[in-house]
């Protein structure tokens, strides 16, 4: 039952927040190295990654849980040849090793190398297919097919965008750079686009994934009626808040390209100096950030229980 999948669902969208992460930290690094000195981005750039690593050693903590016995972690990478649960948490070490290690040498060299970081997010991405193929391989029809890899791409790049963006927000406001605004006009403005193009995409299939699942068989029946009538309103409520989650982002990337305040304010460095000289006032929109990052991640904590809960299986099924 669901209520025992709950170490499942920290892990799944922890790793799935972690490859996101550490790919979004190296396209904003490309957008703040047009606008600040490279080492400065370079700086911004590895605190993220070492955020995204923090993140995915908690997952990999997580995981542990539902195996029963933490001491029979060993016997699930003996199967590469057959079993996608070994190679996903294969992949998934792989992924945390080289996250950290691209990390230090780009904190040692003061250059982050292109090619290590297209190669460990790569394999980030190979560990989301693996942990997708798990489920589709299962005698479970709601996690079989496309949606299941919809839902854990969008995941990572919803949730790894929001860690990113949410991990720059506070180390902006640490370094109190006269240039914050400049900087979040340039990521907030595309980032917002990733993020709405991975809720569209999941919204355009909900219909059809349910029709599918109502017109196979008994199982997929018993699964349409589950998230239809007994989770109908908790499904509302986990669109209404990845909704509103989107619509705050947006709002907060429109407030910093109109060059106007955000509602939520956050002082920085000189800003009492600089109004009592009658300039205007900068404002940062790292509150908003936060909010947002706090509604979706409930609202995405909601989806991955509704996929859990939704599993009904015809028969015994084997990873």
């Amino acid at each position: 039952m669901v209520t025992n999948q709950w170490s499942l669902i920290i892990y799944t969208l922890l790793i799935q927040a972690a490859v996101g992460a550490y790919i979004m930290s190296y396209v904003i690094n490309k957008r703040l190295t047009n606008q600040i000195e490279a080492e400065q981005a370079l700086k911004l750039t590895i605190n993220v990654q070492y955020i995204a690593g923090i993140i995915a050693i908690i997952g990999m903590i997580a995981s542990l849980f539902h195996l029963g016995s933490p001491f029979k972690a060993p016997n699930s990478v003996l199967k590469l040849g057959t079993s996608w649960l070994s190679r996903e948490i294969l992949l998934m070490i792989i992924f945390v090793v080289l996250l950290f290690v691209t990390a230090f040498l780009a904190n040692r060299s003061r250059k982050m190398s292109s090619a290590l970081v297209v190669i460990t997010s790569l394999v980030g991405l190979a560990d989301i297919y693996c942990m997708s193929s798990i489920y589709n391989a299962t005698f479970i029809p709601a996690w079989q097919g496309v949606h299941t890899f919809i839902v854990f791409y969008a995941a990572c790049f919803i949730l790894g965008s929001l860690v990113a963006i949410g991990s720059l927000a506070f180390f902006l406001g640490k370094e109190k750079m006269n240039t914050q605004n400049s900087l979040y006009s340039s990521i907030l403005a595309p980032t917002s686009l990733i993020i709405l193009a991975a809720i569209a995409i999941q919204i355009i299939i909900v219909p059809s994934y349910l029709v599918s699942l109502a017109a196979s068989n008994g199982a997929g029946q018993a699964s349409t009626q589950l998230l239809s009538e007994q989770y109908g309103l908790v499904m509302a409520i986990r669109w209404l808040l990845t909704l509103c989650g989107g619509l705050l982002l947006i709002f907060a990337a429109w407030k910093q390209l109109q060059g106007s305040q955000p509602i939520i304010r956050q002082q920085g460095f000189g800003e009492a100096a600089a109004a009592s000289e009658g300039a205007a006032v900068q404002t940062s929109p790292a509150g908003l950030i936060y909010l947002t990052l706090a509604i979706m991640v409930v609202g995405e904590v909601i989806g991955r229980y509704l996929f859990y809960a939704s599993g009904v299986q015809t028969t015994i099924g084997m990873f």
